[in-house]
Order: structure tokens, then C-alpha cells, then sequence
């Protein structure tokens, strides 16, 4: 159950190379991550085959605009027809085969006198780690800049609920994607780390940080209610860090993971939203059941109200494939 917010803003299309990550799935626990290495592909790929090398290629495909059913690991019909188009479109041989000039045209293919993914601007760059604050329990909050700094601003957050951390193994795809040229990528792995190592919603004071932001909050239940909005607006150091942070780089688009209902939440304008929900192949639906006031959203909505936030809700399970398809997901929605 999460925030609705209220606004629309037109969006300027990018183009950015990306190199998709290592075939070893990322995996999250407890707040730390597994490491994964650049994905290049040294072999041609054909139609009916399978591996950790079509979901590299097919979700570069996505980056670079084409559609297909995945990232899945089986080279089908949309992914040979997303390779034709791109053949017509670079006037490569239509074949419908990632030959290697179809790898070398998205930036895939291996080759030891090729520069190496790091050699690309803006591919596994960060340009700066932040320190937002800390927890309640001291734990540290950080927030990643990646890209393009003083390009358009797009914000990702992993986690706010600590029951609710799937998010940040999409997080760790986008750790290690190029990020497309002219975008200030920030992401943030989550604002509640507290609360995920108590197996809880809400932080260590038994707020529910997105209730406890300072637009439009409102005194919602008491200690113990799992709506509990805190004794005043950003009363939380976690709040704090998020409204610092947000004050600071007012993101263009700001997109919050959540769980578990498997869908996005329609907010901002129709064309982010829509293309994230068509390559994640999720359902656009709006999100109901709860008392949605100081919500983060509605924050990023006081600080940017021409941009775009909005909530994708995950499934209760997200496989690295899945967290792999919704980080191409991404970078769609942006180009879109």
C-alpha cells in the first residue's frame, strides 16, 4: 500500500550505450550485495538458444529502444525480430543472428583490443558516494551518483520499508549498467536499513518513513499501528537524509521500489510509467488500502512539481532475472 501522487512532465529523449552486467545474478542480504563484472559477449547468438548471454543482449536491445519478451535467457521470435530491426536500422545483413558487428553496433562484444567497458564514458563510472546521515541505529545512508552530473536527474530508491527489499537487487544492476548519456543517475539501495534487519515496515521507532514526510502530513495512528506517521513531520533522521537529499538535486524523475503487489502505480506522466510497466510486464494499477499522507512521493512532488515519481510495486519474490528485466526497465522508461 504506498503513495499516489498527483503530476505529469514531459521528458526529453536520451540515448545512452549500455553494456549489460555480469551473467552472475546479483544477490541482496542483509544490506550487503554480491559483486558482478561487466557483461561482454565473444560469440555470435542465434535464434532458439539459451543463456546468461541472451539476457545481456536482449536487454541492450531494450536499452537501445527495441522491444522484446525479456530478459529471459531464450533467444525467441521478439528477440530475432528486435535483431532484424536493429540490422535495418545500422544497415547491417537482416538475418535476425547477434552476429558480432549486431554486438559490436550495441556495445556488447568482447575483443582483446577493444577497449573494456570502464575504457566507455559513463559505463561503470561513479562519480560520487554520498553520506545522506545515518540511521536510528547508526547504520549509514548513502545515496550513489552515477552518469552525467548537471544532466537531467533521475532518482531510484532500492527500499524505504524493511520488509519490503527487493528493490535493491535492481539497484545492484543499475550499480554496474552505463548509464545513458545525459543523465544523473542517483540511487539510493534504501532508507531503512533499521528496519530491514529487524524484519520490519517501519524503522527502529516504529515510524513508517513514508508516512513521516513534512508535505501534507497529517498525525496517523500511534506506536504500534503499522501506518504510524511519527509524533511530527520528518521526525525521523531517515526522513531527514531523503528530504536533504531531495532539496539538493530536486530529481526530474524519482521512481520508489516497494512490494509485493506486482504492479506500478500511475503517477507523473503516462509515457514514464506505461514504458516501465511494458518491459517489466507489469499491470498499471492504482494503488489502494492505506492513509497516504506524508508520503514520499508527495515530497518529491513539493520539491519537483513538473517531474515525475512514482511507486513500482514488486512481486513478494524477484529472481535475478527479474531484478535484470526491471533495471533495463529503466533506462526504457527514461528513453521513452
Amino acid at each position: 500500500m504506498r503513495s499516489r501522487p498527483l503530476h505529469r512532465a514531459r521528458v526529453r529523449t536520451i540515448v545512452g550505450l549500455l553494456v549489460l552486467v555480469a551473467a552472475t545474478t546479483p544477490t541482496v542480504t542483509h544490506g550487503t550485495t554480491a559483486q558482478a563484472a561487466p557483461c561482454m559477449v565473444g560469440r555470435p547468438l542465434r535464434w532458439a538458444s539459451r543463456g546468461a548471454d541472451i539476457a545481456c543482449l536482449e536487454a541492450a536491445l531494450v536499452a537501445h529502444g527495441y522491444t522484446v519478451n525479456g530478459p529471459d535467457e531464450f533467444y525467441g521470435v521478439s528477440t530475432a525480430d528486435a535483431v532484424r530491426a536493429l540490422q535495418t536500422a545500422s544497415g547491417l545483413k537482416v538475418d535476425g543472428v547477434a552476429h558480432l558487428d549486431v554486438l559490436q553496433a550495441l556495445g556488447l562484444l568482447a575483443s582483446t583490443t577493444s577497449a573494456s567497458p570502464a575504457d566507455h564514458a559513463n559505463d561503470t563510472s561513479v562519480v560520487q558516494t554520498v553520506r545522506l546521515g545515518t540511521s536510528v541505529q547508526g547504520r549509514p545512508l548513502e545515496a550513489i551518483e552515477r552518469g552525467t552530473p548537471g544532466g537531467r536527474v533521475v532518482l531510484i530508491i532500492g527500499a524505504i520499508h524493511g520488509d519490503e527489499g527487493a528493490g535493491q537487487a535492481v539497484i545492484e544492476w543499475l550499480r554496474r549498467m552505463p548509464v545513458p548519456a545525459g543523465i544523473d543517475l542517483w540511487l539510493v539501495p534504501t532508507i531503512n536499513p533499521d528496519g530491514e534487519a529487524l524484519g520490519q515496515r517501519q524503522n527502529a521507532n516504529g515510524v513508517d518513513l513514508n508516512r513521516n514526510f513534512p508535505r501534507k502530513w497529517g498525525v496517523l495512528g500511534s506506536p504500534g499501528y503499522w501506518q504510524y506517521a511519527g509524533p511530527s513531520a520528518a521526525s525521523e533522521p531517515e526522513t531527514q537524509a531523503m528530504v536533504g537529499l531531495l532539496d539538493r538535486i530536486k530529481p526530474e524523475i524519482t521512481l520508489w521500489y516497494h512490494q509485493d503487489l506486482n504492479e506500478v502505480d500511475p503517477a507523473g506522466d503516462p509515457a514514464i510509467y506505461n514504458t516501465y510497466a511494458r518491459y517489466a510486464k507489469m499491470r498499471v494499477v492504482n494503488v489502494t488500502g492505506g492513509t497516504y499522507t506524508g508520503t514520499a512521493t508527495q515530497y518529491c512532488y513539493g520539491v519537483s512539481p513538473d517531474g515525475t515519481a512514482f511507486v513500482v510495486e514488486l512481486p513478494g519474490r524477484v529472481p535475478g532475472m527479474m531484478a535484470l528485466r526491471h533495471a533495463a526497465a529503466v533506462f526504457a522508461a527514461v528513453v521513452a
